[in-house]
């Protein structure tokens, strides 16, 4: 297990970076999930995260400490003060992962179902629509250029399991 405590780690700076650019996660094709749920999910699926970042008061936590043991990675602990700078949340859970984004491009002709978003701006509104549409058993999804980042810490929240 790693331990940092400097917000001048370079680790820290890009998870930072990550959390609050589209374009970095674009560029990086990695996004930062947060929180029990969506981390549970992931790795319920079978996800394993380039790297499991959790707070120090949140690693004695029994649910956190099974997603720990479940993550198949060496977690880094940060400080509370410095996880809040990689988090988006007002009240951080004390867990997130550092994640591939997956390259799935839709076929929409070979799509047993398929919603297009174009000029949603809001990335909690194209979180919201997407959950919803898993919610009817329509598995895909394709957003136009003029569309929120889906793999924004907002985007994120309102999908959580449609992830």
């Amino acid at each position: 297990m790693i331990v940092i405590r400097s917000g001048d780690n370079s680790r820290v700076k890009a998870w930072a970076k990550l959390a609050r650019d589209a374009k970095e996660r674009r560029e990086r094709g990695l996004a930062l999930i947060e929180g029990i749920h969506l981390v549970e999910t992931f790795l319920q699926r079978g996800g394993v995260p380039g790297s499991l970042i959790v707070s120090e008061s949140a690693v004695a936590r029994a649910e956190i400490s099974r997603l720990m043991d479940q993550s198949r990675v060496d977690p880094v602990v940060l400080a509370d003060k410095i996880f809040e700078r990689i988090s988006d949340a007002e009240a951080p859970a004390g867990i997130a992962a550092e994640i591939a984004i997956p390259a799935a491009r839709v076929d929409p002709a070979a799509s047993a179902g398929c919603i297009f978003l174009d000029g949603l701006q809001d990335a909690g509104n194209v979180g919201t629509i997407l959950r919803t549409a898993a919610a009817f058993g329509v598995a895909d999804g394709m957003l136009g250029r003029g569309c929120a980042d889906p793999w924004s810490p907002k985007g994120l929240r309102p999908r959580l399991g449609a992830l």
